[in-house]
C-alpha cells in the first residue's frame, strides 16, 4: 500500500507501568487509547479499550485529571468497550460521530465484525463534518472511510503539533503485512474509501498520526500519495478479475445489513 516508506514511529517517554507520553499533554495507554489533558484539569479519552483502563486510571490519578469526555474513531469493540466503565466511575460523557454512533447504539442490528458486546449511548452527537471545541482545543472532524466505512477522523493542535487521531486506518508499512488495514468485511473500499481518506490527510497536513494498536507516527505526505496510487491500481486490478467487471457484485460483501449512515 505504501512501498519503501519508513515507519517513522514517534518515540514516547515510556515508564515500566505501561504509560507512554507522546507530548506533554498527550498520553497513550493500552492497545488503542489516548488521553488528552486540558489546562482545566479535564481529560479527553480517545478509543478506550477495557484492557488499557488500569493504565489510564493510573495516569488520571497521578496527573489529577478527570476524564469528562470520551470519543471513538470507529465501532470495533477494542476501541470503545471501556466507555461504560468511564461513565460509571467518572461520569464521562460520550461524543460520537454519526458514522460511529449508529452502529454503537444497537450493534446486534447490523452484520458488522468486532462489534461492542453492548449498546453505547451517545451523549452529544458530532456534526458529520466541521469543528468541535473542547476546552482550549478545537477539533476538525470528518468521515474517514479507510479500514472501515464507519470510521471518522479528528485533528487538533496539541503542544504546538497538529495531531490527527486515526483509529485503525493507514498503519505504518510494517504492520498488518503492509495492507494499511484494508479488510473487505469492514466494508473497506478503494476509490470510495482509501482514496478520499488519503487525500483528506494530504489536505489537513497533520504532523503526528495518533493511530490505534500503538501506532503513533510522524506524518509523511509521500506515504499518502502512494496510498492514493495504490487505491487506483488495486481497484483496477480487482475490476479486471471480476466476471462482471463490477466489484460491488463480485468482490465486496453484498446483501449484509449496514447502518443507514454508511450507505451511499
Amino acid at each position: 500500500i505504501s512501498p519503501a516508506e519508513k515507519d517513522r514511529y514517534v518515540e514516547p517517554i515510556q515508564s515500566s507501568d505501561g504509560v507512554r507520553q507522546i507530548l506533554p499533554s498527550l498520553y497513550q495507554f493500552g492497545e488503542n487509547g489516548y488521553l488528552l489533558c486540558s489546562q482545566s484539569g479535564e481529560g479527553l479519552v480517545v478509543d478506550p479499550y477495557q484492557g488499557g483502563l488500569p493504565v489510564l486510571d493510573k495516569i488520571l490519578k497521578d496527573k489529577h485529571i478527570k476524564p469528562t469526555a470520551a470519543v471513538v474513531s470507529h465501532y470495533h469493540y477494542d476501541h470503545c468497550d471501556g466507555i461504560p466503565y468511564l461513565k460509571k466511575h467518572y461520569g464521562t460523557k460520550t461524543y460520537l460521530h454519526p458514522l460511529v454512533a449508529e452502529p454503537l447504539a444497537d450493534p446486534a442490528k447490523y452484520d458488522i465484525p468486532y462489534p461492542a458486546p453492548f449498546r453505547i449511548k451517545t451523549d452529544v452527537l458530532w456534526p458529520n463534518r466541521g469543528t468541535w471545541p473542547w476546552n482550549e482545543y478545537t477539533f476538525r472532524i470528518a468521515p474517514w472511510p479507510g479500514q472501515t466505512a464507519g470510521h471518522t477522523v479528528f485533528m487538533t493542535n496539541i503542544d504546538g503539533k497538529r495531531v490527527v487521531f486515526a483509529g485503525d486506518s493507514f498503519t505504518p508499512a510494517s504492520r498488518w503485512n503492509g495492507t494499511g488495514g484494508f479488510y473487505a468485511c469492514n466494508y473497506s473500499r478503494f476509490r470510495e474509501g482509501y482514496l478520499p481518506s488519503a487525500r483528506l490527510l494530504l489536505e489537513w497536513k497533520p504532523e503526528i498520526v495518533a493511530a490505534g494498536h500503538t501506532n503513533c507516527y510522524w506524518f509523511a505526505a509521500s506515504k499518502f500519495r502512494k496510498i492514493i496510487a495504490w487505491a487506483k491500481s488495486a481497484e483496477k486490478a480487482v475490476r479486471e478479475l471480476c466476471p462482471s467487471g463490477d466489484p460491488d457484485k463480485d468482490y465486496y460483501p453484498a446483501g449484509l445489513a449496514l447502518p443507514s449512515s454508511w450507505r451511499k
